[in-house]
């Protein structure tokens, strides 16, 4: 008797646990986002970022925290709707759920399909990008606004490349990443510096998150690629060993004038990513 009791009320108790735990995890997934979204807002105000791949990888990150948030607030409305559903009808829309549900499953299947033909382009196309970079005198990296215009749509459409590109910290340093010198041109006050630090680490910890959840497993053909996602999924510089190859970049083309290194290494490691 105890157990039919038991599974009687398990069964019409069901639907209702069923959209409570979705709503529990959009609540928890829109509530992360909005928290991290209102933390680098306020960390980000008044700090200049450099035009270029710089700004491109932030907005890409911002990109994935404003879906995240998205994603959560309609886990929050199906569920409130299905708890809705089935207390009018004590249980009875059951079948409205497993639609939705397959309805639901159905859409991230194609969102996630869409997402991995992206970066499949994305990566294939940048090792070409990497294998012609010395010999090609017209390579993309040489052109900061053309290897901008190659990136920026990438990023948009899957912000999880802007995460790892700024989390695997090869992306350009600070003085690289901020806007050193203001309209008058005079250098930036530490100060000033110190909040861009600050925000920039802030960015870098949403896309170690964006990384992490976003159910993608990234692997690198080498060990000194596989340190640098590493580096970009766990946020931690102490864990970081620079391969000699990104020393190659840091170091520039001893042929080339130095003006000209300062302004295309940054295009080259990112596109090291």
């Amino acid at each position: 008797i105890v157990v039919f009791a038991a599974s009687q009320i398990w069964q019409n108790a069901a639907p209702f646990i069923g959209a409570a735990n979705e709503l529990i995890d959009g609540l928890a997934q829109s509530g992360r986002a909005f928290i991290e979204k209102l933390s680098t807002w306020h960390a980000g105000r008044r700090v200049k970022i450099e035009e270029g791949h710089p700004k491109t990888l932030l907005d890409g990150i911002k990109i994935g925290m404003n879906r995240a948030m998205w994603e959560g607030l309609g886990k929050i409305a199906k569920s409130s709707i299905s708890i809705g559903l089935n207390a009018a009808s004590c249980g009875g829309a059951a079948i409205v759920d497993a639609v939705a549900a397959v309805l639901q499953s159905v859409a991230k299947l194609v969102w996630r399909f869409a997402e991995y033909c992206v970066l499949n382009t994305f990566i294939n196309r940048a090792k070409i990008h990497w294998a012609n970079r010395e010999t090609d005198l017209s390579a993309i990296h040489l052109d900061a606004k053309r290897f901008n215009d190659w990136l920026r749509p990438a990023t948009r459409k899957a912000p999880v490349i802007a995460a790892l590109t700024l989390g695997s910290r090869i992306a350009g340093d600070k003085i690289r990443l901020l806007q050193i010198y203001n309209e008058k041109g005079t250098m930036i006050s530490f100060q000033q510096f110190e909040r861009g630090r600050i925000y920039i680490d802030k960015m870098k910890g949403v896309g170690a998150g964006l990384i992490n959840r976003s159910g993608l497993e990234f692997k690198g053909q080498s060990q000194a690629i596989q340190d640098l996602i590493d580096v970009a999924k766990s946020n931690r510089d102490d864990i970081f060993r620079r391969p000699k190859a990104v020393d190659g970049i840091l170091r520039g083309n001893g042929r080339r004038k130095a003006k000209k290194r300062s302004s295309r290494h940054g295009g080259q490691m990112a596109m090291a990513a």
